[in-house]
C-alpha cells in the first residue's frame, strides 16, 4: 500500500470530503509545514510528500533534495500555482520529483503515482481466499485499489518489464 504524506491542510480536508478518491492509499501523516514532516519521517514511512512550492524555501532546489534526503520518499509531489519556468523544469528534472500546476486533484495525484501503484501490483502475490475463491489462478486484489488482477497478467507485465531492462 501506497504511504503518502501531505504538506497543506486543504489536501486532508480534500481527503476527508473524498475518502474514495485514495481508496487503497494510506494518508500517514497531514501537517501544514514541511519542518514539522521531516523529524517525524522515519515513524510514519511514506512513499510519497505532496508538497506545495512556497514550502521548499527560499531556494526550492535544495529543499526538494533535503525533502527526498530527509525522508527517504520515493516520489515528491511539487505543485505550484506560479514559478518561473527554468525552476519549473529544473526541479522535474529532478530524479523522484513530479512538478503540477495546482490545484491538485486527488484523481490528478493518483496518476501522478501511477507507477509506485503498478510496482505494489507487481509486487502483490496470490493469497488464499483472495479474488475468486483462493483457487490456483485465482484473481489478486490490487493492494492500493482492491481491484483484482489475474496472476497471468503480474506475469506478463513482469516479463515485460524484465525485457526492457
Amino acid at each position: 500500500m501506497i504511504r503518502l504524506a501531505f504538506v497543506g491542510e486543504h489536501y486532508g480536508a480534500q481527503v476527508r470530503a473524498n475518502p474514495r478518491e485514495l481508496s487503497g492509499v494510506d494518508v500517514v501523516w497531514c501537517g501544514d509545514r514541511l519542518g514539522t514532516l521531516e523529524p517525524e519521517a522515519r515513524a510514519v514511512r511514506p512513499d510519497v510528500v505532496v508538497v506545495g512550492l512556497a514550502e521548499l524555501g527560499d531556494d526550492p532546489r535544495a529543499g526538494v533534495r533535503r525533502l527526498l534526503e530527509g525522508t527517504g520518499v520515493k516520489l515528491a509531489v511539487v505543485v505550484y500555482a506560479f514559478a518561473r519556468r527554468d525552476l519549473v523544469t529544473d526541479l522535474a528534472a529532478t530524479p523522484g520529483v513530479r512538478v503540477v500546476q495546482g490545484p491538485l486533484s486527488l484523481s490528478n495525484l493518483r496518476c501522478q503515482m501511477l507507477d509506485l501503484i503498478v510496482g505494489d501490483i507487481l509486487r502483490a502475490e496470490p493469497r488464499a481466499g483472495a479474488g475468486s475463491g483462493g483457487a490456483p489462478g485465482a484473481d489478486v486484489d490490487c493492494p492500493t485499489c482492491g481491484t483484482p488482477v489475474a496472476p497471468g497478467r503480474i506475469r506478463r507485465a513482469r516479463s515485460i518489464m524484465k525485457e526492457g531492462a
